[in-house]
């Protein structure tokens, strides 16, 4: 009988082994994706989206983005229609893959104000997190007025929720 109880247990020992390696495996296949993220290997949130951003003081729009292949970001939204007599050009920046799921962006734009004849930059940086499925994605942005000398006139928070644009599909 102490026989059979030795098997059991060690059969029990060898499969929470088996067990542990399978999670170690799953841990070290993860590190390995994330790895290939950040090295520009592998890019999951590459595509075009449609926007909705939300920026406080000035309310909602809509927008397109593209993230490239490679780290660079086009942007353009209809905020220029929100801000009387100026014009913007669209965003032009860099993304880079913190994991496969969390990125860091940046990009600028350029404002003319047609009253004031001045132009202003607005740099904006923050926080991507790509959804599980990688068709959506929330981004927290800090948003910031520069001068036509580089001084900063003010600052906001730009949070946006985009969806993937499908081939094939009309929404």
């Amino acid at each position: 009988m102490q026989s059979h109880s030795r098997s059991v247990l060690s059969g029990l020992m060898l499969a929470a082994a088996v067990a542990g390696g399978s999670a170690v495996h799953a841990q070290d296949r993860d590190l390995n994706r994330h790895d290939s993220c950040r090295l520009g290997l592998a890019d999951p949130a590459v595509g075009a989206y449609t926007a909705t951003l939300n920026v406080a003081g000035l309310g909602s729009t809509q927008g397109l983005i593209q993230l490239n292949r490679g780290g660079t970001i086009i942007e353009t939204d209809g905020l220029d229609l929100q801000l009387p007599n100026s014009f913007h050009t669209a965003g032009y920046g860099s993304w880079q893959a913190v994991d496969c799921s969390h990125y860091k962006v940046t990009f600028n734009k350029i404002i003319y104000f047609t009253t004031t004849r001045q132009f202003e930059t607005t740099l904006l940086e923050g926080d991507l997190t790509l959804a599980e499925d990688g068709n959506s994605w929330t981004a927290t942005i800090n948003q910031s007025y520069l001068s036509a000398a580089g001084a900063v006139l003010s600052t906001d928070v730009v949070t946006l929720d985009a969806t993937r644009i499908q081939a094939g599909s009309m929404e």
